[in-house]
């Protein structure tokens, strides 16, 4: 392999890590906020 083919192969691999970790970030995040909301519609119904 050409030098340039292992920069780009190094390149595609940091990025496909940075889609990856982004994906794992935004499915938390929006567990997280799911989890909020069913929290919020509890507290609502025990006050009711």
């Amino acid at each position: 392999m050409s030098d340039m083919a292992v920069g780009r192969s190094i390149c595609a691999a940091q990025l496909y890590d940075k889609i990856n970790n982004i994906g794992k970030i935004t499915k938390y995040k929006l567990l997280q906020s799911q989890y909020a909301s069913i929290l919020q519609k509890q507290t609502n119904y025990s006050l009711a």
